[in-house]
């Protein structure tokens, strides 16, 4: 019985041997010295050199967006090809932009655009005024000329190559693993274009090819001082560029794309101002969104009306305080503090209650819950208590993506759940490990504002939290909502307009920019507009809000 070629474990182990050792030649070629072995993970090839360390090698196969007819207007090609050079400016490996000129079979493709006109004579009887199938038909025809006249053609297929260098194995394979999906998915975000991670087979039967045939057109992107010479890019447009960032949408009146690093900037925590119905309530959605989709960091939601839960994704886990969420005693004695600041001084009642609640705990044994702590307490709590899974409140805090809507409570109820809540995120912070690195994202929208016990935790949570890694997105309607040492303690300022003078004056006055006309910029911008002001940058940004791409 005949085995198969490609069958035999033989010719399979033969095939890898040979592809490792022109693997090795060619690598010493692109890596420009001797090496020792090569290692094929799943999208890395990691050669090791004989004189000591590691170089690792990532590629990204870029669609033909970029040279297709839509592209073929100097302004717009030179618009995308300025934002790719940014992107690429912007990562830490060392990055080489390769554009090869794939061979076309021209009877073939001359055969399928004869096809394609047909279809499109036939759609134009019935839609002869779409502009779009007009335009596409005349770039069919144009290029069908060009074939016809004997004039060459060839596709451009471009590939971003990035390497890394180090003593360690493991830093190099998780630097370019990073590096090269965060790329690929900004460029896909910021220019339309399809892109993809080759494997690391692909990867090594590219770089064969490299140099068994002329080599394409390279450019490589040198030191940093370098790049911002020769993209004449100021500081605050390299910031929005970095593909580590998430998406927020584009600068006021062009295409140039808007990313923010949550992760290096979250710890210095975000404020987000502005009037009712301008966006407030989606970007602090879109910024959650997207960090769940990359998986960067843990987020935490606090919905004191219901109004974000239905702009999040589908994996954020729901928690709805009902009768049945448990609260410890020491939480309740902190309830008795938000209430006797809601309703003033009533030490008797208060401490008789109080009391109650103690000996009811200590009597009958048992936590607390919100509904006996609402009779205790004899104030209105819970608006109702549709059905919902009992959970205890201190338990939500190790939740990865979590929502904790707050819409079945009264505002009396609003103000002792939001003060629990934080207390219990200090208390989870003491048993963390301290660390600079943003590890969750806690977002709260306006309420946290909304008692004293609320403002008394947000102080302490805005000068301690940065030390174990929690970051804090806040959003509030005016600048007089936010005491001026918690203001002082945001990073980044991000304002939604308004006409009125004095909102106006509050934000130019915190983000201290005195540029003349910022006032008339911000009192212009429209609904799903804002103003950003990025730590250490005393340049502002001024950008459309986009919620729909993630």
């Amino acid at each position: 019985m005949l085995i198969p070629l490609f069958a035999s474990p033989l010719v399979a182990l033969l095939y890898n041997k040979t592809f490792k050792v022109g693997l090795i030649r060619n690598g010493e070629r692109f890596v420009s010295g001797s090496v020792k072995r090569v290692e094929l993970l799943d999208s890395l090839i990691v050669f090791e050199r004989r004189d000591r360390g590691y170089i690792g090698i990532a590629c990204i196969g870029l669609d033909d967006t970029l040279f297709s007819e839509k592209m073929r207007s100097p302004e717009d090609f030179f618009s995308r090809a300025l934002i790719l050079g940014r992107l690429l400016s912007n990562v830490k490996a060392e990055v080489e932009l390769r554009i090869a000129k794939v061979s076309i079979d021209v009877m073939e493709l001359s055969k399928k655009i004869e096809r394609e006109l047909s279809s499109l004579r036939v759609l134009l009887e019935s839609q002869s005024t779409d502009e779009r199938l007009l335009e596409r038909e005349r770039g069919l025809k144009r290029l069908y000329e060009k074939i016809r006249s004997g004039e060459k053609v060839g596709w451009m297929k471009p590939y971003i190559i990035l390497r890394a260098s180090d003593d360690s194995k493991e830093r190099v394979v998780s630097a370019l693993e990073r590096e090269a999906e965060e790329l690929a998915r900004a460029i896909t975000i910021t220019l339309g274009v399809q892109t993809r991670v080759l494997k690391s087979k692909e990867l090594g039967r590219m770089l064969e090819a490299m140099f068994a045939t002329t080599p394409p057109v390279k450019i490589s992107l040198g030191g940093e001082e370098e790049l911002s010479k020769a993209l004449a890019m100021p500081p605050y447009e390299r910031e929005s560029l970095d593909p580590r960032g998430v998406f927020l949408g584009y600068r006021v009146g062009t295409k140039i794309p808007f990313l923010y690093d949550v992760v290096r900037h979250g710890t210095r925590h975000i404020l987000v101002i502005g009037p009712t119905g301008k966006g407030k309530t989606t970007l602090l959605a879109t910024i959650a969104n997207r960090l769940y989709v990359r998986n960067q960091v843990d987020v935490t939601v606090i919905d004191p009306k219901g109004d974000t839960e239905y702009m999040l994704l589908k994996g954020f886990s729901r928690f709805r305080i009902s009768s049945s969420t448990v609260i410890n005693s020491r939480k309740a004695s902190l309830a008795f503090r938000v209430l006797e600041g809601v309703y003033g001084s009533r030490e008797k009642w208060f401490e008789s209650v109080q009391n109650g609640v103690y000996g009811r705990e200590r009597n009958e044994g048992g936590p607390m819950t919100f509904e006996e702590l609402e009779r205790a307490l004899g104030v209105k709590l819970l608006y109702a208590d549709p059905p919902s899974r009992e959970f205890q409140l201190n338990s939500i805090v190790t939740e990865r993506y979590s929502a904790i809507i707050l819409d079945n409570l009264t505002d009396d109820g609003r103000f002792v759940a939001i003060a629990i809540l934080m207390s219990l995120y200090l208390e989870a912070l003491y048993r963390t490990t301290p660390t600079n690195r943003l590890r969750r994202l806690l977002v709260i929208d306006e309420a946290w504002r909304s008692s004293e016990a609320a403002l008394y935790y947000t102080r302490r949570l805005v000068k301690e939290s940065r030390g174990f890694g929690v970051g804090l997105l806040f959003s509030t309607q005016t600048v007089k909502d936010v005491p001026e040492d918690v203001i002082h303690n945001f990073g980044t300022i991000i304002a939604f307009g308004s006409a009125d003078s004095s909102y106006v004056e509050s934000i130019i006055r915190i983000v201290g920019y005195k540029e003349r006309g910022i006032d008339k910029k911000l009192q212009a911008l429209g609904v799903g507009q804002a103003m950003i002001k990025l730590p250490d940058l005393a340049t502002l940004s001024f950008i459309d809000i986009d919620p729909e791409v993630l």
